[in-house]
């Protein structure tokens, strides 16, 4: 169940504003996996009321050490802390996450039909229909589609707007710290190691660092979709592709460890999709409007996927909240869902050109171009620490500040 719909759910019953969700799955269902949610994502969580129910169920950090397979020190990306952004960044798993909107949603009233997958979505008449597979047929004066990067409602503005691979795979397990002994004791966490064949990234997942996760990020060809599922299900080929990283003898002999001691059904793979610019998130009429991976995907490299989709729910509730006003009419209120997309478009611009850079560094090198991008990475972080530059502007966003430019 997509978290943004259900954020943007809350949002809207706090403007007065009704909505229903409709969700393809069933409550049983788990997409499993951790997420990274810097200060602007958990912001939102704050806003709608449910991140002090998450904050004690995740790894709470502020910085990412980075260091290359040898030791050395590279510099150190600042991803939260309390004096500069109110917010610790918290490394979860996205089914609590998920589990804690979905209560509150409850709790507040708002109805939520499962198992509904949408078939044909048509506008007629100053309204919406949507068809589901089990043929029932709404009508409605909005839909928001929140359904992710393969979205139906994208495909309704955009009939080829396919998602497609991006040449970023990323593969995860994650193990309990008792069955690797002493071996991160004193290691700062996280923790991400710059190699050649890409980067290892190693960090707690629960509260008390108990449990550790590890991620490698790196380029490869695609495979297509029916080969890339094959691969989700061989995880002793996921194995072998976390070893392959790390066969520089140059590895810490604990990052071996961790894959090691990692259970075959506890790897996973995920290879990164994107999808089009598109030139509008909207219908012409305003009425049918895109949110989240629907509307664009983000790289995993910035940790800015979920927090850009929780920043899409909140500012829009406050466009949509416009109509519980009085003398609110439609003109006014698709001139106010113009100035959205505008402002929105261009975060998201400004946070993709951010996290394609941080993607490019971790794709494979050898030789001078390793030391080229250690030297990059280094005086990268050195400017930083000057102040030239660095990621404060996306940590320091508030989505309320939305309100400012919407006319009356």
């Amino acid at each position: 169940m997509p978290s943004q719909g259900l954020t943007l759910a809350l949002f809207l019953r706090k403007q007065d504003v009704p909505c229903v969700v409709y969700e393809l799955r069933d409550e049983e269902f788990r997409k499993g996996g951790d997420i990274a949610l810097s200060p602007n994502a958990l912001r939102v969580l704050d806003h709608v009321g449910i991140y002090g129910r998450v904050r004690t169920q995740g790894w709470n950090y502020d910085t990412v050490r980075m260091i290359n397979v040898a030791g050395k020190y590279l510099g150190s990306h600042t991803w939260g802390g309390l004096s500069n952004y109110h917010f610790h960044c918290l490394r979860i798993n996205r089914d609590i996450v998920r589990r804690a909107l979905l209560a509150e949603v409850r709790v507040q009233g708002i109805t939520v039909n499962l198992n509904k997958k949408c078939v044909s979505i048509s506008e007629e008449n100053g309204s919406v229909t949507i068809a589901f597979a089990d043929g029932e047929i709404v009508s409605t004066d909005f839909l928001i589609g929140a359904d992710g990067i393969h979205s139906l409602a994208r495909q309704y503005l955009y009939p080829e707007s396919t998602a497609r691979y991006s040449g970023l795979l990323v593969a995860l397990g994650h193990t309990q710290r008792s069955r690797i002994g002493n071996a991160l004791d004193g290691m700062h966490l996280p923790t991400m190691f710059f190699g050649k064949n890409g980067t290892f990234s190693i960090l707690p997942n629960d509260y008390h660092g108990k449990e550790i996760g590890y991620f490698i990020t790196t380029d490869v060809p695609d495979r297509g979709q029916e080969n890339w599922n094959l691969l989700e299900k061989d995880k002793a080929a996921i194995s072998r592709i976390l070893e392959d990283i790390v066969e520089e003898k140059a590895w810490p002999q604990h990052v071996r460890d961790l894959i090691k001691t990692t259970r075959s059904e506890d790897f996973r793979t995920w290879p990164f999709a994107k999808v089009p610019n598109l030139e509008h998130w909207m219908s012409s009429s305003g009425r049918v409007i895109l949110i989240g991976d629907a509307a664009h995907a983000i790289p995993p490299s910035g940790g800015q996927g979920a927090a850009s989709a929780f920043e899409d729910a909140e500012t829009l509730a406050y466009v949509l909240g416009k109509l519980s006003l009085p003398g609110c009419n439609l003109p006014t209120l698709r001139d106010n869902l113009q100035v959205w997309e505008t402002h929105r478009q261009q975060r998201i611009s400004q946070i993709l050109a951010y996290t394609i850079q941080a993607g490019n560094i971790r794709k494979r090198s050898s030789g001078m171009m390793q030391v080229f991008k250690e030297w990059t990475i280094w005086a990268m972080f050195k400017m930083y620490e000057f102040g030239s530059g660095g990621p404060a502007w996306i940590y320091t966003y508030n989505a309320e500040d939305i309100l400012g430019i919407l006319s009356n």
